[in-house]
């Protein structure tokens, strides 16, 4: 028997002028550049630890205040439960800048603003010099119920404890070196590791640290050795999506380039644990993992679900459309969701079966993420729109 599920539609508009620390800032204007749209792509991984759900997600860079191109925001959602209320909360990267939002309700289609109900929290990363326009692009995001993380193009990251009403100040966790590291790609984790993928020095791709005690345990790996050259284009250029890395469960994570996929060991310094070099291209833009599976998909359309332990296929299904290069993908514990021609299809990964698609057709995307309840989608024009997908 199919589960249905319901679907509950909201539309945040990124507001054209907000107020930072108490004075107005900029404005915040997603719509009114006039380069060509840059796509971005999210995912989303869970992991839990005790009663707390810790999403990460991670995409195309958001830009730097110097660059003079159209700037997608980054988003993650996330629902926290408690006895009386549930509040999702947004983390929008733009720029050089992480916004956090909180927003109190979603029964009813509406616009964000801070004058509504609701808050907002904005960080900035330190300042220093940095190498290229691009550099302190946000790479990757970390969301927990007690502190944020994330990362930057450079290789710094960055923390802060959100647990108190009063934020504790943002620090530097780690400075990075992109001349002898390569730049930082992507960048993911869970309550017990960060892990970084970069590209730009053959040999360094993959980075590990203990995030409890901010420890770097693991520096190694090949995977992006093809794609060094390009690493260090990010820097200055606006490119296509190098790799993906995802933290999966039993202390594994798998990760992709468009050539090969790998599954690593988190524990054990990075020991692959199984590898596949593609026949064809891998669209990195439609690649997520869960806890379990691992959805990957060629240039011919073709998406197949694997099990993250063995790579071992479950399922496979056929995308529709042909320019793949705007498509997007992610996945949740039953459900691979892509967006393609304007519309998000949603499959269930156990036989590859198409279920139905979202009513609401979004046009162009940016980034496209799920968890278990809710599915966030940022189309071109700047809008983040959010559904509630839990089952009736």
């Amino acid at each position: 028997m199919m589960m249905r599920l319901r679907q509950q539609y909201v539309s945040i508009a990124i507001w054209d002028r907000c107020v930072l620390h108490g004075e107005p800032y900029r404005d915040l204007n997603f719509y009114g550049k006039t380069s060509p749209v840059v796509s971005g792509t999210l995912g989303i991984s869970p992991a839990t630890h005790g009663e707390r759900s810790i999403f990460t997600t991670t995409g195309l860079p958001a830009i730097s205040d110097y660059a003079d191109a159209y700037t997608p925001p980054c988003i993650l959602s996330r629902q926290l439960t408690t006895t009386t209320t549930t509040t999702v909360s947004l983390v929008v990267a733009w720029r050089s800048r992480i916004i956090t939002l909180q927003l109190a309700s979603l029964m009813v289609q509406f616009t964000y603003s801070t004058s509504q109900r609701g808050s907002m929290s904005t960080f900035y990363p330190q300042h220093r010099d940095r190498l290229g326009r691009f550099s302190s692009a946000v790479s990757g995001i970390i969301l927990s119920d007690v502190r944020i993380v994330f990362a930057t193009l450079d290789g710094d990251i960055h923390t802060t404890d959100i647990e108190d009403e009063d934020i504790a100040p943002l620090r530097r966790a780690h400075l990075g070196d992109v001349v002898n590291h390569g730049a930082l790609v992507d960048f993911t984790g869970c309550n017990r590791w960060w892990v970084g993928l970069y590209a730009g020095v053959p040999g360094h791709a993959l980075r590990i640290w203990n995030s409890e005690t901010e420890e770097l345990v693991f520096v190694g790996g090949t995977l992006t050795d093809p794609q060094s050259v390009m690493g260090w284009h990010l820097l200055t250029e606006l490119n296509e999506l190098i790799g993906r890395v995802r933290v999966t469960g039993n202390n594994m994570a798998v990760a992709c380039t468009r050539l090969r996929v790998i599954v690593f060991d988190l524990q054990n310094q990075g020991i692959i644990l199984r590898e596949e070099e593609s026949q064809r291209r891998i669209m990195v833009g439609l690649f997520d993992a869960n806890n379990e599976s691992a959805l990957i998909t060629d240039d011919r359309g073709v998406a197949s679900v694997r099990l993250v332990e063995d790579l071992e296929e479950k399922c496979w299904f056929r995308l529709r459309g042909r320019n793949l290069r705007r498509t997007l993908g992610c996945v949740n514990s039953g459900y691979g969701l892509v967006r393609s021609a304007g519309e998000i299809r949603v499959y269930e990964i156990e036989q590859g079966q198409y279920l139905y698609n979202f009513r609401e057709r979004i046009g162009d995307c940016n980034a496209l993420i799920a968890d278990e309840k809710h599915v966030a989608a940022c189309s071109s024009d700047g809008t983040i729109h959010l559904w509630y997908f839990g089952a009736e």
